[in-house]
């Protein structure tokens, strides 16, 4: 009777923390958690609740793990859209890219590609002003000092 007396309030823990996970669960950690209460309940005792509360416990993590890990590629998915949506030329695509898997590694990837973008474009504009810069410089007719100057350097030169 006094093992009886000792295992029941095991029991009492073990149904309500079974009753709070149990439901959250999708079948196969469900089945391998029943499996756990039920290695319990055929041979009471304090190391099958440890092993039955641990087997819920880490299901219960898992699952959480997963939502959160779903939760945040959705998020990382969207905030790359957002961000290539801003780079100039990109309209044509996203209707594209929204086919892509919404996962953390697709949004990363387009996120990466925006700032990718980004700084070819800031290439671009520099490049751009520079060859206007030097087109300018080409197009006006030499100075005086400069021309002397050129003078001077070939005839240190010869």
């Amino acid at each position: 009777m006094s093992d009886l007396v000792q295992v029941r309030p095991l029991a009492r823990a073990l149904l309500m923390h079974a009753l709070q996970v149990l439901p959250l669960l999708p079948s196969d950690p469900r089945e391998e958690s029943l499996r756990a209460i039920a290695g319990f309940l055929a041979s009471p005792g304090a190391s099958t609740f440890l092993c039955a509360s641990r087997t819920l416990q880490a299901a219960r993590r898992s699952q959480a793990l997963g939502r959160l890990r779903a939760t945040t590629g959705v998020n990382l998915f969207q905030s790359g859209l957002r961000a290539l949506e801003g780079v100039a030329g990109m309209e044509h695509w996203i209707q594209s890219l929204r086919a892509l898997p919404a996962d953390a590694v697709t949004g990363r990837r387009m996120t990466e590609l925006a700032q990718l973008l980004a700084v070819h474009e800031e290439l671009a504009s520099r490049a751009a002003a520079s060859a206007r810069e030097i087109r300018q410089r080409l197009a006006r007719p030499p100075t005086g000092q400069a021309v002397a100057l050129r003078l001077r350097r070939r005839a240190q030169g010869d």
